[in-house]
């Protein structure tokens, strides 16, 4: 939880607004670096409540932009699956900046898509600034069943 007072992060705009370049898997969406060393955060709203809008940015900007905005952000592991934000959706037409907009996605409406990875590591997380279940994935996702390449 943030301890920054809730009027202070109702008027910080969020990065997800404001960030200048593009919204993609592979782009740093503060400097446009296209480098491998990307993190993706979950944009937290007003009351640190996750909103399922991410933001990719590069280590750098990380530091500069994360760390000192008074809106929670939490880390996405890089390979966990989140459809329009994987690296096998950067050439995909369904992929809409980084959310997918296939109609079969249940979060769509649809009855959902398959998307094949490795099996990850289920770890219990006892600490200061993470607590409780979480996942670690050990690879990327590999398939997604709605994938249609760009031609």
């Amino acid at each position: 939880m943030s301890t920054v007072p809730l009027a202070e992060r109702q008027q910080w705009p969020k990065l997800s607004e404001t960030l200048p370049c593009a919204r993609a898997p592979n782009v740093c969406q503060s400097c446009g670096a296209g480098a491998e060393n990307l993190q993706r955060w979950e944009e937290g709203d007003e009351w640190d409540k996750p909103t399922g809008v991410l933001v990719v940015v590069c280590v750098p900007c990380e530091q500069r932009l994360i760390e000192v905005h008074p809106r929670l952000y939490r880390q996405v592991d890089r390979w966990q699956p989140w459809p329009g934000a994987m690296a096998l959706c950067v050439d995909c037409r369904h992929r809409d900046g980084l959310e997918c907009s296939h109609p079969e996605l249940a979060r769509n409406g649809g009855r959902g898509l398959v998307i094949s990875f490795p099996e990850p590591i289920r770890a219990f997380l006892c600490g200061s600034r993470s607590r409780g279940l979480t996942h670690i994935y050990e690879g990327p996702p590999t398939a997604c069943a709605g994938r249609a390449v760009s031609t």
